[in-house]
């Protein structure tokens, strides 16, 4: 069906035309963008006519790094419905059998409208056990996803399940697809177990430690290159960072630095300006968990000092040299928060990062939209407007840089699948 969606601030993400103020839908993807009275001349007698009131219109958002189904487990935890924790998809080769579904089901079906009040619309998550992979098939196949969820499965300890399962490699199927394959290098910086360059402050001769050997890691980085599958790496200190662009450096050295791999590294705390060049040599994307710092200030500050904090998450180095980077919020459903915060100009937000690292409106959708959609390998089909892509876009109550600022509507392949009911 046509529709012509009229009378709003379209913010396009698109270089080759920043701005509209309609756009002609045609079934589930876009046809023309212009303005009013030009999209309009395009109408037919059975063309439908939404006016948006002068809203704010702009593509729907990412996050890169989703642990919707240990969330799950969480909310069951907590209302003591241990009971219903799964268990037995280790046991099901057929990657059928889930007995637990429905209590699953019923925690995940508010998580995704948590999700799509923010206006995320598409999460990477991480899948480290068979249960989890069953349980995304089975809620794709059940019809139960509006969002769409890409997977990346534990090289380590679950490769098989990409082995068996490839056909659903960087191709939808009712929302869902695997994306490639995560491992982890070491452990959270909070909690002492980052690999760093440096070591820890009153720590004798202690400075983290690889929870992969280089062997093992030169084996991973090798097997993924020869099949074409993204890596979604966590590394949260340098040190570990570090280790693996030297590994990636040396099995990618004779191979052609193109669009086949995008890496991207989760966490990346103290490194520096030389690192993140490699990031850039390499094409691969840093993703700063910028939460972690906002919620343990204090305590990184006592413990690293307040010159050394600073240099924690180089924000500002990424800005002045051009780089471009994407951000996770380790609390998973905050994401919209974060990138408001990134904006705002509070002490916080100056105590921690300083003037320079103030991003602007465009920086900001950049690491929502176009560069997560580029590095899922999804970017001919979301994260800027233009014909013949998905129409996959929100709308928004205010500008994005208001405090306030909420999504009031979300419309996937043209048609609206929330609206936000707030009082």
């Amino acid at each position: 069906m046509q529709k012509i969606f009229y009378n709003a601030r379209f913010i396009t993400m698109n270089d080759k035309q920043k701005s509209a103020e309609a756009m002609l839908v045609n079934d589930d993807a876009i046809v023309f963008m212009g303005e009013k009275e030009e999209v309009l001349q395009m109408k037919t007698d059975e063309t439908e006519l939404i006016d948006l009131n002068q809203k704010i219109v702009m593509p729907t958002f990412f996050d890169v790094c989703a642990d919707v189904y240990l969330e799950i487990e969480k909310r069951l935890k907590t209302a003591n419905n241990d009971k219903f924790i799964e268990k037995t998809a280790e046991n099901d080769e057929n990657y059928e059998k889930f007995d637990n579904f429905k209590h699953y089901k019923k925690e995940f079906l508010i998580i995704q409208d948590e999700l799509l009040k923010l206006g995320i619309t598409t999460i990477q998550e991480k899948i480290s056990s068979k249960e989890e992979f069953v349980f995304w098939k089975k809620i794709s196949e059940d019809g139960s996803l509006k969002i769409d969820v890409i997977g990346y499965v534990d090289f380590v300890r679950n490769k098989q399940i990409m082995d068996d399962n490839c056909r659903s490699y960087r191709k939808y199927k009712k929302h869902f697809r695997l994306g490639g394959y995560h491992i982890s290098l070491d452990g959270l910086l909070i909690n002492r177990k980052a690999c760093l360059t440096k070591k820890y402050p009153k720590e004798k001769n202690y400075s983290g430690y690889l929870e992969l050997g280089l062997e093992q890691l030169k084996i991973i980085i090798k097997t993924a290159l020869e099949e074409k599958k993204q890596l979604m790496v966590f590394a949260d200190g340098d040190r570990s960072v570090k280790e693996f662009l030297l590994t990636y450096e040396e099995q990618v050295k004779e191979k052609p630095v193109e669009d086949n791999y995008r890496p991207v590294i989760v966490g990346s705390n103290f490194v520096n300006k030389k690192t993140l060049n490699l990031f850039s040599k390499f094409n691969v994307m840093v993703c700063f968990r910028i939460d972690e710092l906002m919620e343990n200030y204090d305590t990184f500050k006592l413990y690293f000092g307040k010159s050394k904090l600073k240099k924690l998450i180089p924000l500002s180095v990424c800005k002045k040299n051009g780089l471009k980077n994407l951000l996770c919020s380790t609390n998973n459903f905050n994401t919209f928060n974060v990138y408001k915060f990134l904006t705002s100009k509070d002490k916080l937000h100056n105590k921690i990062f300083g003037k320079k690292s103030v991003f602007e409106e465009n920086d900001i959708l950049e690491m929502l939209t176009t560069t997560p959609a580029y590095y899922a390998f999804d970017l001919d089909q979301k994260g800027f407007f233009d014909s013949g892509k998905k129409a996959n876009f929100l709308v928004l109550d205010k500008s994005l840089n208001d405090e306030n600022v909420s999504v009031e509507q979300i419309y996937l392949d043209g048609e609206l699948i929330f609206e936000n009911n707030k009082k």
